[in-house]
């Protein structure tokens, strides 16, 4: 049990949770729309079957590992469908709520949906609350005033992984209960907002210039 503390001693496994492992969704490696709608569609089949648990609510928590970071886009679609908007806590080296025009370059609706945009896309698509954040950014912007301004247009505000060493843990965690409050919470966890020594495959340096 003591692998459990961080829930206070309770193992969430012989709490509430029954865990089901779902298999992979059936997902073409030739077309990225087609792909995106494959994952629609395994979402919406997941999360129409009533969960078998000791909770309050029947409705699934979906845990979804692997993928493009894109992939996030169809979680936060089916995520509203059945809770409404929620704030998101976006662990990532990046912003993720480029502009399709900027990031793909307005060349093609297929160029402009990808792992870099697709937080953009879920506000416009109204699937978030205006109280998420991103946590752990330390990557290039593409134009800092511009990528910023629109970011804070999709809800977000950005603490960096510099704030961890000048805040803590402790503080990093109030700063982020304080931002989301009492919404409902998605989170999504990019590998790379993790130290390079724990990650090197995917390694992202910490900038030494100021991001916002």
């Amino acid at each position: 049990m003591s692998g459990w503390s961080i829930f206070n001693g309770i193992n969430p496994f012989d709490d509430w949770a029954t865990v089901v492992d779902c298999g992979d969704a059936p997902l073409t490696f030739l077309d990225n729309t087609v792909a995106l709608k494959q994952l629609d569609l395994a979402h919406k089949v997941i999360s129409s079957r009533p969960a078998t648990t000791r909770s309050k609510s029947s409705i699934p928590r979906i845990i979804t590992l692997g993928g493009d970071h894109t992939t996030t886009l169809s979680a936060l679609r089916s995520t509203y469908e059945k809770w409404g908007p929620v704030s998101v806590i976006h662990f990532d080296s990046h912003i993720d709520t480029w502009d399709p025009d900027v990031l793909g370059g307005g060349i093609s609706h297929y160029a402009g949906v990808n792992h870099g945009t697709f937080l953009h896309i879920a506000h416009e698509e109204g699937l978030i609350n205006n109280s998420s954040l991103h946590v752990g950014i330390r990557a290039p912007l593409i134009c800092r005033k511009g990528d910023v301004r629109n970011d804070i247009r999709c809800g977000f505000q950005i603490l960096t992984a510099r704030d961890l060493d000048r805040f803590g843990i402790a503080g990093m965690v109030e700063r982020i209960k304080d931002r989301v409050g009492d919404n409902r919470v998605y989170i999504s966890v990019d590998i790379d907002v993790l130290d390079p020594s724990y990650a090197p495959g995917t390694p992202e340096p910490i900038l030494l210039q100021k991001m916002v």
